[in-house]
């Protein structure tokens, strides 16, 4: 019984097992689900308990590492042997016992008040220390000590292996004075142990921390380095960074550390081309490592990101520096002011990002700008436009303190209250506060520093009025005042950064989109770490946030305790990660659920099986249909009455669609032969040949199928379909001729067109005879005297026409070759004029009138007796651009055809020009394009490709595609060999004899020798004798000679 439910039927049997599998499914979905759920809120729970449970380890372990650090620097301040610079040997001792028990400290140093130095470096402790120190991988421990004098410092380098053995000592000057140093200074001005904050080491020239204190109440101070990159280590080995991205960043989001890969520096930036003079060249090499200021918290200009120096003004000292040459070193730790200082008191050699202003010019030199930066107001979201600084008049204003542009605002608006900040970030969050009525700063700065310490509620007023006079908006290096040549060199370099590159550091640093993913903040990725570390209720618990588009869990808690020190530990992993082992227990779930119920479908469809095996049987009966084996369909039997009278329909139904295909074929056969008879009927050259080639073609095919030779091994055409394509191939072989004027094909003699224009020829010479009989018979009337002679020369003017004419009959000919003796005579003969007394211009066609001159000449007109004339040049008015798919490689003249005389007489061998030759072989483009455009069905698929190819050479030299022998198949090379075979014995071709048949062979046979046919096969032709069969059959009996078969084998 069959069930109707609207325009789908189905059996009761089949609905009731849908409705069984519809239950299943549902019980099953539902379980499913409520695992999913609860399996989310243990993965979170998970999650929770493994981030606590490292938190609290990474804390222990931070703390332990803090009190450590603690108490080794106040055991070594406590050692007041270490204030005594001639005990250094036992310092060294002392100092390798410190960095072997705490293999994070980089090096361990002492500062003496007489600007000595001492350090011991853990060469272990970086693979970036032992390269930019220039140590060998034996090198254990590096022992650097700086020793003043009066014509300055002296660094001295002692390398040691792990004996203490010393590999190389050597020395250099430096300017390097520890006393000069943050860490130094602020040790011997508290009696404390000295933190500092994140900057660029000056020996090493990577990022770290140092802890310092004064050795008792001496002038000396002890100190260790610790590489920020170490801490990132130590969060990268923590099991935890498995699961996540693990970070360590203060209150305001600033990552001190983290588990990611640290960012790269600038070295592959794209530099300009910049080319230096020898002089200039000179000088940069005599130079030493320059000096270069480095801020620390001016984002996305100049900054740090822990320690380490970016931002676009950095790129661009960076890009200057690659391109002169010149050997740079960032400085950073000390705050703007004090860069300044330095820069003034010489320790220093470049100091940017400067903005020039009335007030700092006296500074140094500043030399071209590198950039531009607009100055923006910042205020709240909730307050009105601004259009100038007027409007904040009585009103507060925050500013970076230390700025260039402070003198400008307060000269000019004197009404406004400065106040005056640490840096931009603090200005904004003066803002945010209401403290400050705005802040001013450049727009790319203030925009950069909202969005990465995700401070919302700000909104940027750009384009303001900043009253009468310029405004120093740009940003300088400023080199010292005695380094002119420097300077000159420095503004070379930045006058050479063209738009280009301005654009990729513009891109870099000052375009954020929102779906950006950031690779050079030094803060947290989202601001969801400074909710946690603002709110005390979220510390431990674990929350959600969108990173870079994608879903993550963030979990939080303190890892220090310090007021606003304090640092917050930081995990942020991929929800999808977390899921994930719950995500494939479902999976599995549902696969053993589908399991189970395809366990059941057997039983189910078992009593089906009396319909759905004749519906098999049925089915397979139609595949066979498909696959056109009529005659292997069957009738299927069926205790069903409907199933029985369908097979009984469908047998009816093919033996129809057979004998329409039957009719089908017949017709698309005899369409073909039509085709064909046609090409051969169109001109009488080639009369025959369409029909002879496809026979030639199939006698080579079935000796081929039945060879044993290594060749032709795997080669046979298996059934009647592969049959049937190679013959309908042959008989297309040549179909493009259809499109080749018969003009052409029939092309008898070098001056044949639709006719042959040696009668016109003919018709000035004897224009030439009558001119001289008439000169001479002119001549006698006025000079009877010289009958004799006129006639004499009337004579030889004949005869010089005689064979003038006879000569160029020949040309015409196309039988000799034309060396270069026979062209200069043709050019000779052509230089010979005639007078025309009649318009050439008059009964001309549409088409002749658009290729004749513009202008009419005077008559009589003077002509050559052979000319190539401007009206003689066809042009193409197609295009010859073939579709790429089409494979076309042929050399394509310029000009569709040339009928000049000289031109077509000066034919070295043959008739045709090359215009000529190529329409003819045109005729193969023209074949690919009609074949390739057939919708032929899947046996006959091969039909254009088989038609195309009998012009190509092994050698890769025919034509329309240059294929070489190696892309060319045995049907294809059969056919090539047919082709060529019926043209050399072809009877029917006027403008030539037919060879007799051992003449054709010997013929092939040298086109097997230039590679041009396939040596196989030419030797199947030759040893089955399959050349005698063809002849037998459709060769006169006189062209069948003695073949001497063992010249060719």
């Amino acid at each position: 019984m069959i069930l109707g439910f609207g325009r789908v039927h189905t059996t009761i049997r089949l609905t009731v097992v849908t409705v069984f599998i519809l239950a299943t499914a549902l019980t099953a979905a539902v379980a499913i689900g409520l695992q999913y759920y609860f399996g989310q809120v243990m993965a979170k729970d998970a999650a929770a308990n493994l981030y606590t449970n490292a938190s609290d380890s990474v804390t222990a372990e931070l703390r332990n590492i803090a009190a450590i650090n603690a108490n080794v620097i106040e055991l070594l301040a406590d050692n007041p042997s270490l204030s005594n610079s001639d005990a250094e040997a036992v310092h060294l001792e002392t100092f390798i016992r410190v960095l072997e028990k705490n293999p994070i400290y980089y090096g361990v140093y002492l500062g003496y008040d007489t600007g000595r130095f001492f350090e011991v470096v853990n060469l272990n402790a970086s693979k970036q220390a032992r390269i930019n120190l220039r140590a060998l991988p034996t090198d254990r421990w590096l022992v650097m000590t700086v020793i003043p004098g009066s014509g300055g410092a002296t660094r001295h380098f002692n390398y040691l292996d792990s004996e203490l053995k010393s590999r190389l000592q050597r020395t250099e000057t430096t300017d390097y004075d520890p006393r000069n140093r943050d860490w130094y200074r602020n040790a011997i001005a508290v009696d404390q142990t000295i933190s500092s904050p994140p900057y660029l080491f000056a020996q090493l020239n990577v990022p770290g921390r140092t802890l310092s204190r004064r050795v008792n109440d001496s002038g000396t101070v002890v100190a260790f380095d610790m590489t920020l990159s170490s801490i990132s280590n130590f969060l990268r080995s923590h099991a935890i960074s498995k699961h996540g991205d693990v970070y360590l960043y203060n209150r305001n989001g600033v990552v001190m550390a983290s588990s990611l890969e640290e960012p790269g520096d600038s070295s592959a930036l794209p530099v300009p081309s910049l080319t230096l003079s020898s002089s200039e060249r000179a000088f940069v090499d005599s130079l030493p490592e320059l000096r270069v200021s480095n801020e620390t918290d001016w984002p996305p200009i100049d900054f740090t990101q822990s320690g380490k120096p970016r931002g676009y003004s950095v790129d661009v000292v960076r890009m200057v520096s690659q391109m002169t040459g010149l050997r740079t070193r960032f400085i950073n730790g000390p705050g703007w002011k004090e860069l300044v200082n330095n820069f003034q008191n010489g320790e220093l050699d470049l100091l940017q990002p400067v903005i020039l202003t009335g007030t700092n010019a006296d500074l140094g030199l500043f030399g071209e700008p590198f950039m531009r930066l607009p100055f923006a107001l910042a205020t709240p979201a909730d307050q009105p436009p601004l259009q100038g600084l007027s409007e904040l008049n009585g009103q507060s204003l925050a500013i970076p303190s230390g700025w260039s542009i402070l003198p400008v605002v307060r000269s000019r608006f004197p009404d406004i209250n400065i106040v005056e900040v640490e840096n931009s970030l603090q200005g904004i969050r003066k803002v945010l506060a209401r403290e400050v009525a705005a802040t001013l700063d450049n727009e790319a700065i203030i925009r950069y520093v909202a969005r990465h310490y995700f401070l919302a509620g700000l909104q940027v007023h750009p384009g303001i009025d900043m009253g009468e006079g310029p405004v120093p908006d740009q940003l300088h290096i400023v080199a010292p005042s005695d380094s002119l040549q420097l300077r000159a060199i420095i503004d070379k370099a930045i006058n050479a950064i063209d738009q280009a590159h301005r654009n990729y550091l513009e891109k870099k640093w000052l375009v954020f989109e929102d779906n950006q993913v950031e690779t050079s903040s030094n803060t947290v990725p989202s601001g969801v770490f400074l909710d946690i570390a603002g709110d005390s209720a979220q510390h431990g618990q674990l929350t959600t946030a969108e990173i870079n588009g994608e879903s993550h869990l963030v979990y939080g808690a303190p890892a220090t305790t310090a007021g606003n020190d304090s640092l917050f530990l930081g995990i942020s992993t991929p929800t999808k990660e977390v899921m994930a082992p719950f995500t494939d227990q479902i999976r599995l779930s549902i696969l053993i659920t589908a399991a189970f119920m395809l366990l059941l479908l057997p039983l189910a469809w078992f009593f089906a099986t009396p319909i759905v095996n004749p519906v098999r049987q049925l089915a397979a009966e139609n595949d066979k249909v498909r696959r056109r084996e009529y005659d292997e369909v069957i009738e299927v039997k069926s205790y069903v009455r409907e199933l029985d009278e369908l097979s009984e329909s469908m047998v009816s139904m093919v033996r129809s669609i057979q004998a329409h295909e039957l009719a089908q074929r017949e017709l698309m056969d005899s369409i073909i032969r039509l085709i064909a008879q046609a090409i051969d009927d169109k001109s009488a050259y080639t009369g025959g040949h369409c029909e002879r080639v496809p026979e030639l073609a199939l006698m080579l095919a079935e000796h081929a199928s039945k060879s044993d030779l290594p060749a032709f091994r795997n080669f046979t055409l298996e059934d009647e379909d592969q049959w049937r394509e190679y013959r309908i191939a042959a008989w297309l072989h040549d179909c493009g001729k259809i499109t080749t004027p018969e003009h052409i094909v029939d092309k008898g003699s070098k001056l044949e067109t639709i006719y042959n224009r040696i009668h016109e020829v003919r018709m000035r010479f004897e224009v030439l005879w009558r001119d001289a009989e008439l000169d001479y018979l002119n001549s006698i009337a006025g000079s009877p005297e010289r009958q004799e002679d006129l006639k004499r020369r009337l004579d030889e003017t004949r005869k010089q026409l005689q064979d003038d004419f006879s000569f160029v009959a020949e040309c015409n000919v196309g039988g000799e070759y034309l060396d270069d003796e026979k062209l200069q005579r043709l050019q000779r003969i052509a230089e010979t004029t005639w007078q025309r007394h009649f318009d050439n211009r008059v009964g001309l066609s549409p088409v002749e009138e658009l290729n004749i001159p513009p202008e009419p000449a005077g008559l009589p007109a003077t002509e050559k007796l052979l000319a190539d004339k401007p009206e003689h040049i066809i042009e193409r008015t197609g295009s010859t651009d073939y579709a790429p798919e089409l494979g076309i490689n042929m050399d394509i003249p310029e000009h569709l055809y040339n009928l000049g005389e000289v031109y077509n007489l000066s034919i070295s061998r043959g008739t045709l020009t090359d215009e000529d030759r190529f329409k003819i072989n045109e005729h193969m483009i023209s074949t690919i394009k009609m074949l390739e455009s057939l919708p032929f069905p899947p046996e006959l698929k091969n039909v254009p490709r088989y038609a195309s190819t009998h012009h190509e050479t092994m050698k890769g030299s025919g034509y329309p595609r240059r294929l070489p022998g190696s892309e060319l198949s045995v049907p294809e090379r059969l056919l090539a060999v047919a082709d060529v075979f019926e043209a050399l014995t072809a009877s029917d071709r006027p403008y030539k004899k037919a060879k007799p048949v051992s003449m054709a062979i010997d013929i092939l046979h040298k086109m097997v020798l230039d590679n041009h046919i396939d040596r196989d096969c030419f030797e199947l032709f030759i040893k089955d004798k399959v050349y005698e069969e063809y002849a037998l059959r459709y060769l006169p009996p006189e062209q069948l000679d003695e073949v001497d078969v063992g010249l060719y084998l």
